[in-house]
């Protein structure tokens, strides 16, 4: 909430000093997968996100802006069977899955060009709040073949709070001089590990992830604009 709080301060004192301003939604895919000292061989898993845009852009095309974000990441670890000689068996992949869901803060600057048309680059930290975690282990018969699944809720042992980086390019279009459509493209990838002295201890997980996002954005203002 305090961070929220901050973000609601500085967003009224832009407004008056922003060229423009404005306000959206976005959503989109999340390519997701792991990086860390932990697990070697993770693939990577399709989620979503979806959230609020904000943005305020200056006269010399520079912009500060951010988003509130659902955001759901995670990746999943194969398994690996062998023979009695340790020799691996050649059948078809069985996986654990790590998923985790946050709320996301991501705050950036950038540089936006162009009005009607428009194409932007930013570069921001975002402040992820857990809202669950969930593993997802596949149950056998006999044959070890897999017959179902078992999820176990690890929300309350990973890391409350992950702070990361985010870079992100996208362009759109305005209609009707204030309604914007825009496609965009980034790249997340965490600073902090998800692991902690109750999961998976001594051992570090950093979550990253792909997005294609559309979005949509109202202008609210032009504040001298020629």
């Amino acid at each position: 909430m305090k961070t929220l709080f901050t973000i609601l301060i500085v967003s009224i004192n832009l407004t008056a000093i922003s060229q423009s301003y404005y306000l959206g939604l976005k959503g989109g895919v999340n390519w997701c997968d792991q990086s860390g000292n932990l697990f070697k061989n993770t693939e990577a898993i399709q989620r979503f996100s979806f959230g609020l845009d904000y943005g305020f852009k200056f006269k010399n095309n520079l912009k500060i802006g951010g988003n509130i974000l659902f955001s759901k990441t995670g990746f999943k670890d194969p398994l690996i069977f062998t023979d009695e000689l340790g020799n691996p068996i050649d059948r078809d992949p069985v996986y654990t899955e790590f998923r985790y869901d946050y709320l996301s803060i991501p705050i950036k600057v950038g540089y936006e060009y162009g009005n009607k048309g428009f194409i932007y680059g930013n570069i921001g930290i975002a402040t992820s709040l857990l809202l669950s975690s969930k593993t997802s282990t596949p149950i056998f018969n006999e044959n070890f073949e897999e017959v179902g699944r078992n999820e176990y809720d690890a929300s309350d042992n990973v890391t409350p709070i992950e702070f990361g980086g985010i870079i992100e390019v996208g362009f759109g279009y305005t209609f009707f001089e204030k309604l914007g459509v825009y496609v965009e493209g980034n790249f997340h990838h965490g600073f902090t590990s998800v692991s902690t002295d109750d999961y998976f201890t001594g051992k570090t997980i950093l979550n990253y992830r792909a997005s294609a996002n559309l979005g949509i954005r109202y202008k609210l203002n032009t504040h001298n604009s020629k």
